[in-house]
């Protein structure tokens, strides 16, 4: 458990940090594909040999090791926006790794945007940021000579 420390007139004194449901945080989804993106690296720099190996080291089953690593196949975009999403305020993750991992058995990246984006609009997940919002179909843009929708989420 991480530890703060408050200043108590002239003596520092550390307390545990508490979890609190009602704090923003960094999406479940997110996490597990920073991760996974990092034992992809591990595995190509030579400094894991392989996915037992993984698993040994990081005390689960090859199986979840694999699902973990399912995510390394999602569109170089897709990977970004996940590792990116906003944070949660409130409640449950609207996307769960499952769902996630759907799109990645798909090998046409093209198909997996398609997913990605119809699943994006389903959800209508708020964000958190200078103002409360929801993320659905992007604002019109004006572009010199022509006005329309940018259609890529």
């Amino acid at each position: 458990m991480p530890t703060i420390y408050v200043s108590v007139g002239d003596a520092a004194v550390a307390k545990p940090e508490v979890f609190s449901p009602e704090s923003n945080r960094v999406p479940r989804i997110s996490r597990i594909m920073a991760l996974a993106i990092h034992l992809q690296g591990l595995i190509e720099r030579g400094e894991i040999s392989n996915y037992a190996e993984l698993a040994e080291l990081g005390y689960v089953s090859r199986p979840r090791v694999s699902q973990i690593m399912d995510l390394n196949y999602l569109a170089p975009d897709i990977q970004e926006e996940i590792l990116f999403l906003p944070e949660i305020l409130k409640g449950r993750d609207p996307w769960t790794e499952r769902e996630i991992r759907k799109i990645s058995y798909e090998v046409d990246w093209n198909k997996q945007r398609e997913m990605w984006r119809q699943m994006r609009v389903d959800k209508m997940v708020p964000f958190s940021g200078k103002c409360e919002t929801f993320l659905t179909l992007p604002p019109k843009i004006h572009i010199e000579g022509f006005s329309g929708v940018k259609n890529d989420l």
